[in-house]
């Protein structure tokens, strides 16, 4: 195994317990109606779509993915409930501090 592909099976074994994380503290929220997956490379532009959220992880210096939470349905997450963007916004912002604090 060169280092390139080293460091690829790094990232995807980071990208998997993120992505576990995620989706447990998405039910810790009571938000298991949503879908997460990882990309990899750079985010995509969710902050323009209401049905998805990105979150960037970066390893080492370098972004190797982004969390991404999709509305099961592909449509805006909350239905305009503030309820649910209540616990949406907890859950974004459970998951930065945790990104910010193991990257």
């Amino acid at each position: 195994m060169d280092t390139q592909e080293h460091g690829d099976a790094l990232d995807a074994i980071a990208l998997e317990d993120w992505q576990e994380r995620a989706e447990r503290l998405a039910r810790h929220f009571g938000l298991e109606e949503i879908r997460i997956r990882w990309t990899v490379g750079q985010a995509t532009a969710g902050d323009h779509n209401p049905a998805m959220i990105d979150l960037p992880l970066w390893l080492d210096g370098r972004q190797v993915g982004a969390l991404v939470i999709v509305s099961s349905d592909g449509r805006d997450f909350t239905g305009g409930d503030p309820a649910a963007m209540r616990r949406l916004l907890l859950l974004r912002e459970a998951l930065e501090r945790e990104l910010a604090e193991h990257s």
